[in-house]
């Protein structure tokens, strides 16, 4: 179900169960997600368990502007890390789930 979320839904419930069932989850994994910097903060991932695995797709991103959507996430253990791991830009949604290992 797509819906348009508009700058003052932080406390909408669809956010607040988003939040507690990222919390709980033991990976993530982000298709198709356009990594837009309000809606990351809305999530608050800075809230997110240590060594919480995180993936998402970069298609079409270049490196460069997959190093600027990495930073907008929480650095890992290592402060030059981030917790994504970002797929390669030319894989879509099928092409990254059969190359990178989410789901093992």
């Amino acid at each position: 179900e797509i819906r348009v979320v508009h700058e003052s839904a932080d406390g909408e419930p669809q956010f607040v169960r988003a939040r507690k069932l990222l919390q709980q989850a033991e990976r993530i994994c982000f298709l198709g997600f356009g990594y837009h910097p309000p809606n990351l903060q809305r999530l608050r991932l800075g809230d997110l368990p240590d060594g919480q695995k995180v993936f998402g797709t970069g298609y079409k991103l270049k490196h460069g502007e997959q190093a600027q959507k990495k930073k907008l996430f929480p650095p890992a253990i290592h402060p030059q890390e981030s917790y994504i791991y970002m797929g390669n830009q030319a894989h879509d949604i099928l092409d990254f789930i059969r190359d990178v290992p989410v789901f093992v």
